[in-house]
């Protein structure tokens, strides 16, 4: 298959922090900095928020999550 890079960072951690494929892939996180994404530090709920606002379900909870936060 086709697998691209799509690098990030976020805090002290980057994507090749935990990747097992960091040996082969030729990454070079100078030289392809313009291709990293930043991602924000987010706590549980604003990250929920986020997605439902990505997926148009806005505020509050959808009928498919239960009472903990969870997708069923």
């Amino acid at each position: 298959g086709d697998i691209g890079l799509n690098p990030y960072e976020q805090k002290d951690t980057d994507a090749c922090t935990y990747c097992a494929y960091k040996s082969v892939c030729g990454f070079d996180k100078k030289l392809g900095s313009g291709l990293v994404r930043h991602l924000d530090d987010l706590n549980q709920e604003d990250a929920m928020e986020r997605i439902r606002q990505s997926l148009g379900t806005g505020e509050g909870m959808d009928e498919t999550e239960n009472k903990n936060g969870g997708v069923q």
